[in-house]
């Protein structure tokens, strides 16, 4: 059973924080694998790598590994299947920064009471929508109206390209890079197949400025 003390402030309902949790955990994992990828074609050796990889921003680790892809002994068709997970990775990142990083308000239902004051203790609103800016453009706020179902969406694209880019890491890392993978020390039977490739999520899209939502 869910603990209903706790928290006594809001936050939203707990369905959608529970959503919003799969997405920063699985999120999580799909860039410790992207990770893995950026050491693997820029070739720098693995402590300085990992120091690279943690001082560049997302749009700049992208274009630097899609960069060395054009400079890999690997076959075209793997470096395809890279740069599909790339491209899968980079709306996944801007999916999860989006509900990551913006400031989230409350959509209220029959029943809900609209005023802190007067809610009683433990009360969560019906539903919640995330406003954020662009950096490019900070005075401009953009509104994310997502169902529970969507924010689930969301961290079901996050998860199939997670692993996706395992599979396809390790698959790599038998049939082109031997050195690399003898060093894992996996048996002999293990045969690590190239993976199917999975549809390549949908961006969130934020409401149109004439939309009237009732918060």
């Amino acid at each position: 059973m869910p603990d209903r003390t706790w928290p006594p402030y809001r936050v939203g309902n707990a369905d959608y924080i529970h959503a919003l949790g799969v997405v920063a955990s699985v999120f999580n994992l799909l860039e410790f694998r992207f990770r893995s990828f950026f050491h693997l074609y820029t070739r720098i050796p693995t402590p300085p790598a990992y120091k690279v990889f943690a001082n560049m921003t997302n749009d700049k680790r992208l274009e630097l590994v899609r960069e060395c892809l054009e400079f890999s002994s690997h076959p075209n068709s793997i470096t395809d299947e890279v740069r599909h997970f790339l491209s899968g990775y980079q709306t996944c990142a801007d999916n999860r920064n989006i509900l990551m990083h913006s400031t989230v308000v409350y959509l209220f239902g029959p029943g809900d009471v609209r005023c802190p004051e007067l809610a009683p203790p433990y009360e969560q609103p019906q539903g919640v929508a995330f406003q954020k800016s662009p950096k490019s453009d900070p005075l401009n706020i953009n509104t994310y109206q997502l169902t529970i179902d969507e924010i689930r969406l969301v961290a079901d694209s996050v998860k199939s390209f997670e692993e996706y880019g395992d599979r396809l890491y390790w698959h790599i890392l038998k049939n082109y890079e031997p050195i690399r993978y003898q060093s894992w020390g996996f048996p002999a039977e293990a045969r690590f197949a190239l993976p199917n490739r999975p549809d390549l999520p949908n961006r969130l899209k934020p409401l149109s400025p004439d939309t009237h939502t009732e918060w």
